[in-house]
């Protein structure tokens, strides 16, 4: 239920880090509460001169009834200005997952789970998107020139594209892979 190792300073173990300062937490889904034995994930930035932790955060999804469920991270990278990009397959709903639109279609609203990519702001107090693409699992992301590219492999279909090249594989329908690269 939030008890981890990862709460606590990795030079003191003796002192919880101090929420709202080292450890960021925007709502329901950056603070782990209410779970059971799902698998959660956390992240930090490190000062790299002390080995000190400057910001960490929680990710996990949530069931309709709010107890926290799995979040598997494939992927992270970070940018200049100091953004986190996470990727990798939520088991359950995150954050505005009714509302989730790509090219205006809503993105499959029965099924909770799937590829995602979560993008902190710069300071990691909001996000800057965090978007769920369909059924599968985002594995991997890079960034830069502030640019990003997201790579995924989908079980069905994942989203709408316009004008793709391969819009699916005819071949094989129920497994696709996806690039995203984002301006």
């Amino acid at each position: 239920g939030g008890n981890s190792i990862f709460n606590k300073d990795p030079r003191d173990l003796d002192r919880d880090l101090e929420v709202g300062e080292e450890m960021i937490r925007i709502d329901g889904h950056t603070h782990p509460y209410n779970t059971a034995a799902n698998h959660i994930t956390v992240f930090a930035r490190f000062d790299p001169a002390t080995g000190n932790v400057e910001r960490l955060q929680w990710a996990l999804s949530r069931l309709q009834n709010n107890r926290g469920n799995t979040i598997r991270p494939r992927g992270i990278a970070a940018d200049a200005e100091g953004r986190a990009y996470v990727t990798g397959v939520a088991a359950s709903h995150i954050a505005n997952r009714g509302e989730i639109y790509i090219n205006d279609t809503l993105v499959d609203p029965e099924n909770a789970s799937g590829a995602f990519l979560l993008v902190t702001s710069p300071d990691w107090r909001s996000r800057d998107t965090w978007v769920v693409f369909g059924r599968g699992s985002a594995i991997g992301v890079d960034v830069r020139d502030g640019r990003y590219a997201l790579v995924a492999e989908t079980s069905g279909e994942m989203i709408t594209t316009e004008n793709a090249i391969y819009p699916h594989n005819e071949d094989s329908p129920e497994s696709n892979a996806y690039l995203m690269v984002v301006d």
